[in-house]
């Protein structure tokens, strides 16, 4: 049974697994059949994306998440989040040894 979910979830096909689980009235299924009434809009057709040769994964945003956190940390520094773009400009110049260390007001 959940083989068959997977499958059709895999293919964009939300109703229709909606319409399989219906019968099923324990606690976690409940729950689970309610997020996919709630976001069946934004849950894609993973096959059609990976047929597109399109991520369908987070982890190359994960992986540049953790780049951007790593060049503005520094020890016992905050940023406001007005100044948090100057300042990541500024380190991704220092890092990356820019010739140009220039930040525009």
């Amino acid at each position: 049974m959940q083989k068959w979910v997977e499958h059709l979830l895999w293919h964009g096909a939300v109703e229709s697994a909606l319409r399989f689980l219906s019968p099923i009235k324990q606690h976690q299924s409940q729950c689970f059949q309610n997020y996919l009434r709630k976001h069946h809009q934004r849950l894609p057709d993973y096959q059609l994306y990976q047929q597109q040769g399109l991520p369908i994964g987070s982890g190359k945003v994960e992986s540049t998440i953790k780049q951007i956190g790593f060049r503005v940390k520094l020890a016992g520094a905050s940023w406001s989040q007005r100044n948090v773009s100057k300042i990541l400009r500024l380190r991704t110049a220092f890092l990356n040894n820019s010739p140009s260390l220039i930040i525009n007001t």
